[in-house]
């Protein structure tokens, strides 16, 4: 998926919008509410409607290269992504954080012990911040990995391929994992979104299905499901360059409901010419995303909920 990607929507350019991401941080609160990580993933109502603001670019993370494919902690203080900013090293995972929710995020680094030779791409990291995974060509193909760690002081250990047993094809990517460890979303052979599942966080996945009742040709990918499992955003070619779409479902047992083009993300930021790698926050206000119009940036919208 992140090879067609960057073909397509990488283009020329260093220049993007002069919006500061400072007010952004108060956008994690909003209307005072707590985080998930203060309350618990089941003592609050997950958002599934409304308006998206305005999409701000988060400038201090934001550089002249690419960044895309962000990934944020429970509590909103720690971010992970994917850049080529370092000339002549490969794609790969950076960090940024920030001190509170009304703090810009800041402070970029490379995380040393996720990197390799080769791309490191679409890192998701669990809300706890302790398990990460990610996609990379470091192996036989492009494949899905993780790493975990003892504490958010501490360094990821070595990273491990994920198992997939009755996978069809040999390339993965762009992986999801539930909060629980146990249900993966991700692209399957580069060309539509895929779920598989365990019984236990620490064992194999088990190939389910492909989501044909959302995949449509060329290729969907760049999967993310809200934190009660009822939403699903994801990043697709079918309208000729990437967009971002998002499907509902009234229950866990359902299947996935129509796909709609979520237009605003694009039609608020004129000369945008694609975005994607969606990133919801577990109460589902907040989405973090790339979008392509001078270069491929981070940017970060708010809905209304209402």
């Amino acid at each position: 998926m992140r090879r067609a990607w960057l073909w397509l929507v990488v283009t020329a350019g260093c220049g993007r919008f002069g919006f500061g991401d400072s007010a952004l941080g108060a956008k994690d609160a909003v209307d005072g509410d707590a985080l998930p990580s203060d309350l618990g993933l089941d003592a609050f109502v997950v958002c599934h409607t409304g308006s998206w603001s305005m999409p701000q670019p988060l400038n201090m993370v934001d550089t002249a290269s690419h960044e895309s494919d962000p990934t944020v902690t429970a509590d909103g203080l720690l971010m992970f992504y994917v850049s080529n900013r370092v000339p002549g090293q490969q794609y790969a995972i950076w960090s940024a954080n920030r001190a509170s929710v009304t703090d810009p995020f800041a402070n970029t680094a490379l995380v040393p012990e996720l990197d390799s030779a080769a791309d490191d791409f679409d890192p998701s990291i669990s809300p706890d911040g302790l398990t990460i995974y990610f996609d990379s060509d470091r192996g036989i193909d492009q494949q899905i990995w993780t790493a975990s760690r003892s504490a958010i002081t501490q360094p990821f250990g070595t990273p491990t391929l994920v198992t997939i047993t009755g996978e069809p094809t040999t390339r993965s990517s762009s992986p999801f994992v539930t909060a629980d460890g146990l249900e993966l979303y991700y692209t399957e052979g580069g060309l539509e979104i895929a779920y598989a599942t365990r019984s236990i966080a620490s064992g194999p996945f088990a190939f389910v299905r492909e989501l044909d009742e959302v995949n449509v040709a060329p290729t969907d990918g760049a999967p993310n499901v809200s934190s009660d499992g009822l939403e699903l955003l994801f990043e697709s070619f079918r309208t000729g360059t990437s967009a971002t779409f998002r499907s509902t479902r009234a229950s866990k047992a359902d299947m996935w409901g129509p796909e709609v083009e979520v237009t605003e993300l694009a039609t608020l930021l004129p000369g945008t010419t694609g975005h994607g790698g969606p990133e919801l926050t577990p109460d589902g206000r907040t989405l973090y995303l790339f979008e392509n119009i001078t270069s491929v940036d981070l940017y970060v919208t708010t809905r209304d909920c209402n």
